[in-house]
């Protein structure tokens, strides 16, 4: 793929000047990270899971490879079935460790410290990695450009962010509008190697990258919604037809819902959110029943999740079945095959989907439309899911469920699990 010229918009160049003066000029944070961010010590992506320890220090297991996982070469740091502590670099301000993390797809990860800079790591050859570069495939750790970052979320071949002061940015390849107004497309293969502002005039709790597709809550509880709605995943009212340009919502847009929200999960082709009375909405795409309405239809606005349950957290798998051996269903849609989960108010987990590997943890691989009980009555306050597998956290003890074909589950072994298993030190007990 070759790099193409990236038209910005004056005002969204201003914005992020700003930004840089905000770390230059002495202009600190106004606000600290949100307690759903803070408790963001889990981070769970296609075939590889990281985590925190108590002390913010950095573990993953699962795999490693030459678009280096763990932020250096699988020669330097093998894949591992147990959890291994990565050496960081030196932050400049603060000891090298992370508050928040999230991982992504297409194996890149990104991490938020307690001093709100940011540092990502990866696959970066499209420009994820917001250091003003395309990067590579491979790439240690990275200071994504700007500072005080209150989160990061990655998404397949972008990532976005909020800054402390409100403020969402989106940066990588822009297919169909995912990083927002702030690029104009040339092609289909416009990219920014930095991150844009995504609404000026638009202040945000979170921003959470998807495929081609991104989505933020707003500071008064609202969920905007941009880029491709060809599965319907931007929850404005209706599917896209398949033409390229009548798919393509560059501008932010509110979801077909007055509702609240206060937590926000996407997958490749679907979104979903939960209220802030504690009720589960989910639309896009719903081949495998990850909408969890009790159907295989999918939807264009936000539909309740059925079963009655409240939830205060809820994770949607990347789409793309990654990490299992099993052969995903034809579905006749990328990045359509796909899982839920979800915990309830007192913290047990619930999953829905495809449930090829028992990803669902209920004992099973059969797939359910509609959420079921993870078996053995735990209580989470994190819940994470991969291309084909899940892992929920308590404190910080780490229990994960389905494939393990590179040893994503953190527990020794690379043989799959039906329920959850406990993974290894230091995540061993809460």
């Amino acid at each position: 793929m070759t790099d193409v010229p990236v038209v910005r918009r004056p005002q969204r160049v201003r914005a992020f000047v700003a930004l840089l003066c905000a770390a230059a000029c002495g202009d600190g944070p106004t606000s600290p990270a949100s307690n759903a961010d803070a408790a963001r010590g889990l981070a769970v992506g296609e075939e590889t899971t990281c985590a925190l320890d108590a002390a913010g220090a950095l573990y993953c297991w699962g795999l490693n490879s030459t678009r280096l996982e763990y932020g250096a070469g699988p020669i330097e740091r093998p894949s591992s079935p147990t959890p291994v502590k990565l050496t960081l670099p030196p932050t400049g301000t603060s000891a090298a460790t992370f508050a928040t993390l999230s991982v992504g797809p297409s194996q890149h990860t990104c991490g938020v410290t307690p001093d709100h800079l940011a540092f990502c790591w990866g696959r970066g050859g499209l420009g994820e990695m917001g250091d003003g570069n395309v990067g590579g495939q491979g790439n240690v750790y990275t200071r994504v450009l700007g500072s005080f970052w209150s989160s990061i979320s990655v998404g397949r071949i972008t990532t976005c962010g909020v800054t402390t002061l409100g403020t969402g940015l989106c940066w990588g390849l822009n297919q169909r509008g995912e990083v927002g107004t702030s690029v104009v497309a040339t092609g289909t293969s416009a990219l920014s190697p930095m991150p844009l502002s995504v609404a000026d005039d638009v202040k945000f709790k979170r921003v959470v990258a998807g495929w081609l597709h991104a989505c933020g809550i707003t500071t008064t509880d609202r969920v905007l919604c941009w880029g491709d709605n060809r599965n319907g995943q931007l929850g404005i009212g209706g599917i896209d037809a398949p033409e390229v340009a009548a798919s393509e919502h560059r501008v932010p847009a509110p979801i077909s819902s007055d509702e609240k929200f206060a937590d926000l999960s996407l997958g490749a082709t679907q979104t979903c959110a939960i209220t802030l009375d504690h009720r589960a909405f989910c639309w896009g795409m719903n081949a495998t029943g990850q909408l969890g309405d009790g159907t295989t239809t999918s939807r264009g606005t936000p539909t309740l999740v059925a079963g009655g349950l409240k939830f205060v957290a809820i994770a949607v798998s990347s789409g793309f079945a990654g990490g299992t051996n099993a052969i995903p269903p034809v579905t006749g849609a990328q990045g359509s095959v796909g899982h839920t989960c979800a915990l309830t108010e007192s913290g047990a987990p619930y999953c829905w989907g495809w449930n090829s590997d028992g990803q669902l943890g209920d004992g099973t691989t059969i797939e359910r439309h509609a959420p079921v009980a993870v078996q053995g009555s735990l209580t989470l306050t994190t819940i994470g899911a991969g291309g084909a597998s899940t892992c929920g956290m308590r404190q910080r003890a780490v229990w994960c469920w389905g494939a393990n074909r590179s040893g994503q589950l953190g527990n020794g072994s690379i043989a799959s699990s039906v329920i959850p298993v406990a993974v290894g030190a230091p995540f061993a007990t809460p």
